[in-house]
């Protein structure tokens, strides 16, 4: 293997600034030769050119059309100026079916079936030649079995980055009901056989975070190491304002429009004028239309990530939440959001109103980098304290730049991820 290795990326997401998934490898790959790095992916999107130099894209519907065309699929993406207005047009059929273990079984199938595959897919593989392949781990069995397959056929390293915890979640986290609720156990039990095979061939996996490192390192005989999501933002500078703006920006799903509500409802008892500003987009058009409508809320929608980032330097308090039911409290017990890495970089103000037992609420309470509040009580005292005491907007400053520091540069982490490819 060569000192920079040909790298294969297989994952859900491009290699994109406006996708937590896609930013996250993105930036971890930042300085890698881009004649180096080729990048399979499934869901439609706006693949960044001047990191990656090859990408092909097969979606759902490429999958289905090859069931009356099969090896018939053509997926390179070329790099032209109507790309990303030619991608918005791919219909995601995930979202038009529902996601429940049924849907997720059944596709799975078709993607084994392997009509996709076709002649410029397998020239396309021939030309990178790849020496390592990445997998972006989720929850789709199919794609575990890809990664490993073309690391067989190329006698390839095989690397996972690994930010979930599906392996060891044993409850329908798709929360469905009837016959398709039924199947999770069937489910679950392929997931994990697929993943105890693919983790026999792997070489090293990334996590991110140390209590995920350890669950895994239970479970695996594999070398692991942990690599917090990172961030490009600068520290900006401290505002002088008699104004309080508070903002919350970031995926809406897994139950966070109501603990957002729970804040916008403190702030509005503190003062009808004060607003929690949300930038982010939801599913659920009853969600939306409650955002849109909700006292207390300035509801913007999804924006771009430049957009958002003019929005925190704008803000005087940077607002994260997580949903405090039962269900969400086990589901999302080793989340670790992305926007974290950034509201700690920027040198915000930054609030966390989450459950005790998260991981990231262990992390950020173990480093002293934020205020921390886990239940409506200390959510008020909070919020008060922060916006009638100008002073204590600075207090976990020090300590929220020195953690970012630590594990969230970019240039250090990308460092870190790119020495485990060279070395495997």
């Amino acid at each position: 293997m060569t000192n920079t290795p040909r790298v294969l990326i297989v994952s859900n997401e491009c290699l994109a600034e406006n996708s937590s998934n896609g930013r996250t490898l993105r930036n971890f790959l930042l300085g890698w030769p881009k004649e180096h790095l080729a990048q399979f992916y499934t869901k439609p999107g706006t693949p960044d050119f001047s990191v990656c130099g090859q990408f092909y894209c097969v979606t759902d519907s490429d999958v289905l059309c090859s069931l009356k065309r099969p090896h018939a699929v053509q997926g390179r993406v070329e790099q032209k100026p109507d790309l990303a207005e030619h991608v918005s047009k791919e219909p995601d059929l995930r979202r038009k079916y529902g996601k429940n273990p049924w849907t997720v079984l059944v596709r799975t199938a078709v993607w084994n079936l392997g009509l996709w595959i076709s002649k410029d897919f397998n020239s396309w593989l021939e030309e990178i030649d790849p020496e390592v392949v990445l997998l972006q781990a989720g929850d789709s069995p199919f794609m575990f079995a890809l990664a490993e397959k073309i690391a067989d056929r190329f006698r390839a390293k095989l690397v996972i980055y690994n930010s979930e915890a599906y392996y060891f979640k044993t409850v329908d986290y798709m929360r469905s009901t009837g016959i398709p609720h039924r199947l999770y156990p069937l489910l679950r039990q392929y997931f994990r056989r697929q993943f105890r095979k693919t983790m026999r061939r792997t070489q090293h996996m990334v996590v991110n975070s140390e209590p995920l490192r350890a669950r895994y390192a239970a479970e695996f005989d594999v070398p692991l190491s942990v690599l917090y999501t990172v961030s490009e933002l600068p520290v900006f500078p401290v505002r002088q304002t008699d104004g309080f703006s508070v903002l919350y920006a970031g995926n809406l799903g897994v139950g966070r429009v109501e603990p957002l509500l729970e804040v916008a409802d403190a702030l509005q008892a503190i003062s009808p004028a004060r607003h929690l500003d949300v930038y982010g987009s939801t599913r659920i058009p009853e969600e939306a239309l409650c955002l849109k409508r909700y006292p207390g809320i300035r509801y913007h929608g999804a924006v771009p990530y430049e957009t958002v980032k003019h929005a925190m330097l704008q803000s005087d308090l940077l607002i994260h939440a997580e949903n405090f039911g039962d269900f969400y409290a086990e589901d999302l017990q080793y989340a670790f959001s992305t926007k974290i890495a950034d509201a700690l970089a920027c040198g915000r103000p930054f609030l966390l109103y989450a459950p005790e037992n998260l991981v990231c609420t262990a992390y950020l309470r173990e480093h002293r980098a934020a205020w921390i509040a886990v239940n409506p009580e200390e959510l008020s005292a909070c919020l008060r304290e922060l916006v009638q005491n100008p002073d204590a907007r600075l207090r976990y400053r020090v300590q929220a730049a020195a953690v970012a520091a630590k594990n969230h540069t970019a240039a250090v982490n990308a460092e870190k991820f790119q020495q485990i490819l060279r070395q495997v």
